[in-house]
């Protein structure tokens, strides 16, 4: 899972699923495939978290504004591909065949970037939110505080209702 932290983080956290009802002998397999590939040890997850300190280092450069990503570009299939159709998967962008390719981060930078929008549209509302309760409050507490006087000045005697008196000093 890759869960946007800031602008420059971001939190990939790993898990090692398994089906329902697994053998012990399959399990055992599994959880060393996992470990031989996945792990911080493996070939895949220290190469994967190069390519994204680096790239986020790269991004702070200003000479050239772009990643290129498109190896394998001409391979991705908009929808599903047969291998997505023999797992059962329903929506997804096919890589193609080329494990090398990299269709994997266009894919992971969308998912990013769809959750940022979407953090700053439920910030918007919140800001929204809290501006307009903020008006309420500012107008209530006014409306309270003219009130408050008004009956001050009217428990005196010294001036009609809702009306200001100017202080004088002596």
């Amino acid at each position: 899972r890759l869960e946007p932290v800031s602008v420059d983080k971001t939190e990939v956290s790993i898990w090692c699923i398994a089906p329902k009802g697994e053998s012990d002998k399959s399990r055992a397999t599994r959880i060393r495939q996992y470990e031989d590939f996945f792990n911080a040890t493996g070939m895949a997850t220290p190469d994967d978290l190069e390519e994204f300190r680096s790239c986020q280092k790269t991004y702070q450069a200003s000479s050239f504004p772009w990643n290129d990503m498109t190896r394998g570009l001409h391979q991705q299939v908009e929808g599903l591909n047969d291998k997505a159709r023999e797992l059962g998967l329903t929506s997804v962008l096919s890589s193609g065949a080329r494990t090398e390719d990299e269709g994997l981060y266009p894919i992971q930078h969308a998912y990013w970037e769809n959750v940022m929008e979407a953090a700053v549209e439920a910030e918007d509302r919140d800001e929204s939110k809290h501006v307009t309760d903020d008006a309420h409050s500012q107008a209530a507490t006014a409306e309270f505080a003219k009130a408050r006087a008004a009956a001050r000045l009217a428990a005196k005697g010294d001036a009609p209702a809702g009306r200001r008196r100017r202080r004088t000093r002596d």
